[in-house]
């Protein structure tokens, strides 16, 4: 009898350490989805020698160029102004000084001056609205980075 007692104590107490389903405690709330940050769109790199976009109102240089430097930036009267400083590739000074020239009086511009400045041309392009363009040349540069570039212009187109 001693025996069956002791079967049965063990087999109670081996059936109550068996797991018992848990008892219905509250369901726990899912964890707060994190905001996950999209990822932000870099707008698209510009080739090694072209301008990072394009110049205002459209304006495209007409010559073949490599991209030295383009900045934008404002003017003393916090207006919109872009600095851009190109190699002219193929064309001398004088036909690419011409090239722009004829560019600008399609946009309106006309031209105010042309001086010597330190060994290069400097020339003030002005519309009616107020934007202005100074063009400088360089026909003689120190040092180019192509060797094809016959030359360096630099840009300030300062809007309106």
């Amino acid at each position: 009898m001693r025996k069956t007692v002791l079967l049965t104590s063990i087999l109670l107490v081996a059936a109550c350490n068996r797991e018992q389903p848990a008892a219905t405690a509250p369901a726990a709330e899912p964890a707060p989805q994190q905001q996950v940050a999209e990822p932000v769109a870099e707008a698209p790199k510009a080739a090694p020698g072209e301008l990072k976009s394009p110049l205002p109102e459209g304006f495209v240089l007409p010559f073949a160029y490599h991209r030295l430097y383009d900045n934008t930036g404002k003017t003393e009267a916090g207006k919109p102004q872009r600095r851009v400083m190109v190699e002219f590739i193929g064309a001398d000074a004088a036909t690419a000084t011409d090239a722009l020239a004829g560019a600008l009086a399609g946009k309106g511009f006309v031209e105010k001056s042309r001086e010597q400045v330190d060994g290069k041309d400097q020339l003030v392009f002005e519309r009616a609205d107020g934007a202005s363009v100074i063009v400088k040349i360089d026909p003689q540069p120190k040092r180019l980075r192509r060797e094809d570039a016959r030359g360096t212009l630099h840009l300030t187109w300062n809007s309106v």
